[in-house]
């Protein structure tokens, strides 16, 4: 007896099986990255939702009471540093704000100041392209500006990102662009608050790789005693708020 054999797969079988399997994968695979997109944006929506419910509009007495708490700071040389950051880090966070606060340390010592910290509204058209606020720790009307603003805009969604870093001093301009600053990121904007007003131009795009054609450097007027506090941070935030819907 011979034994029976099983029928071969016609040709236009194997031509069907060898169209629609691709086919149904690359399908597969569009829906997949469909749905991730989709729920990336749920999950950005209800964040936003979130920290716009933490907003706190600018006012004179919440400037006044960061800028109360961060000129005692600076009462004690050997703490100020590492209570201003300990300050703000404490002030922008998730709790607080609704923002994920990145955090740089120098090292692992709970004494020692961060090196730099910041937060951002990220872009929802151009999120690499970055509109970055410079300030240090020791200026205490600066740092009191800011903090009112991040607390105002909490919960916007701007066209471009924006960025709020605080930094120990300008040796830090080189560790934060190293760990914090993407090499897909363009800067368009960086404006220079507090003592970081004092970097030079050249030092600053040497440390930051910023283009001079492409980085726009600005140093916002914010010393002078005619300007009320809340004047000066209403204006400030209209800045930002401008550049980063600028496309």
């Amino acid at each position: 007896m011979t034994e029976a054999t099983a029928p071969a797969p016609s040709s236009g079988m194997m031509r069907t099986l060898l169209i629609a399997f691709p086919a149904g994968l690359v399908v597969t695979s569009i829906i997949a990255v469909f749905l991730y997109f989709q729920f990336q944006e749920q999950a950005q929506t209800r964040s936003i939702r979130y920290a716009a419910g933490l907003r706190m509009e600018l006012s004179a007495q919440r400037l006044a009471k960061h800028q109360q708490v961060l000129q005692q700071t600076q009462a004690d040389a050997a703490t100020a540093l590492l209570a201003a950051s300990s300050y703000a880090g404490s002030t922008l966070g998730a709790e607080n704000m609704g923002y994920q606060t990145r955090l740089l340390r120098a090292d692992t010592s709970p004494t020692t100041p961060l090196a730099a910290l910041d937060v951002e509204l990220t872009g929802h058209q151009r999120a690499r392209d970055v509109v970055l606020v410079l300030c240090d720790y020791s200026h205490a009307e600066a740092m009191s500006l800011m903090l009112g603003i991040a607390h105002d805009i909490t919960g916007e969604a701007p066209r471009r990102t924006l960025r709020l870093a605080f930094l120990r001093d300008a040796a830090a301009l080189q560790p934060y662009y190293k760990d914090c600053v993407s090499p897909q990121e363009r800067i368009s904007h960086v404006l220079l608050l507090g003592r970081m007003a004092e970097v030079k131009d050249a030092e600053l795009r040497s440390t930051m790789h910023l283009p001079e054609a492409a980085t726009i450097i600005q140093r916002p007027a914010l010393t002078d005693a005619v300007r009320p506090a809340l004047q000066k941070a209403q204006e400030l935030k209209q800045q930002l708020m401008d550049l980063a819907e600028r496309l």
